[in-house]
């Protein structure tokens, strides 16, 4: 059975995650796991070894298995609203930080897919460059889909994978099919060359290995641009695509995309899940 983790905060926006999660799982057939990190408080620069009169250092614990229980009732319903089988719904508290709770957690179980969703109702930039998210994307072995509030709860019938014609990315190629065939999804591999840009070498030598594998779920498009993650954008909304997918290790595309000068503002109108794909080098 596969296994999908939702990293939850029980933010209005984790609500929303949680809900992409459910669909997914109940797609895949999968089992489900609640997944939250709460603080080690004793651990805190500002907290003594001695409880202050009046504090619980177990109060986060049970609160949040608390809040875990309530999300997996909500999801439960969710399902019989919908007509829908049950999946298997398992409850993971952890006392640390989430990228050292989603590294042992893995240690414990074979995860197929990380589900997890903006902190905050704020700009969805300022998710994406924050330090605990790319914990986890940098710390994890399997594909991680980020769900920006916006993104329609919709099932993935398309995925735009963004290329860098980055060698490494070929060997990440075939998970990134598999996930297409799980979900029945067609594959477009897009590049953006931006203006002044000249990659027609390096294009001849990544198509060359791409079409050596036979897929009728793949095509390829070149397109023009003066910002990188605007046109992604923009080729997302005009090929109606269901999540915008990139292949990542920490010296290639997503690094470079994380850090493009336009990021803040590109971002903060993503309306489609990110699917990141870690690729081992």
């Amino acid at each position: 059975m596969k296994t999908i983790i939702l990293l939850t905060d029980f933010s209005e926006n984790a609500e929303h995650a949680a809900a992409c999660a459910l669909m997914l799982t109940v797609k895949t057939n999968a089992e489900l796991i609640l997944f939250h990190a709460y603080p080690d408080i004793l651990s805190m620069p500002y907290y003594t070894s001695v409880p202050r009169y009046g504090e619980d250092p177990d109060r986060w614990r049970r609160q949040s298995e608390r809040d875990l229980e309530s999300l997996r009732s909500r999801l439960e319903t969710r399902c019989l609203e919908q007509g829908q089988n049950i999946p298997v719904i398992s409850l993971h508290l952890f006392e640390g930080d989430l990228g050292s709770g989603l590294v042992a957690i893995q240690k414990q179980k074979s995860i197929n897919f990380v589900v997890m969703g903006p902190r905050t109702d704020c700009a969805i930039s300022r998710f994406f460059n924050g330090s605990e998210t790319r914990d986890v994307i940098d710390g994890t072995i399997c594909p991680v889909w980020i769900v920006p509030p916006k993104a329609p709860l919709r099932d993935i019938h398309k995925l735009i994978l963004a290329t860098d014609f980055d060698a490494h990315e070929l060997k990440a190629l075939h998970a990134l099919i598999r996930v297409c065939k799980i979900f029945q999804a067609q594959l477009e591999v897009v590049h953006v060359t931006l203006n002044g840009d000249n990659d027609a070498g390096r294009e001849r030598t990544f198509l060359k290995q791409l079409n050596k594998i036979k897929s009728p779920l793949i095509s390829y498009k070149e397109i023009r641009g003066r910002q990188l993650v605007n046109r992604l954008n923009r080729i997302c909304r005009q090929t109606g695509a269901d999540a915008l997918a990139v292949l990542h290790h920490r010296q290639t595309f997503l690094n470079r995309l994380f850090h493009h000068s336009t990021i803040n503002e590109a971002l903060t109108n993503q309306k489609v899940p990110l699917l990141v794909l870690p690729i081992e080098t």
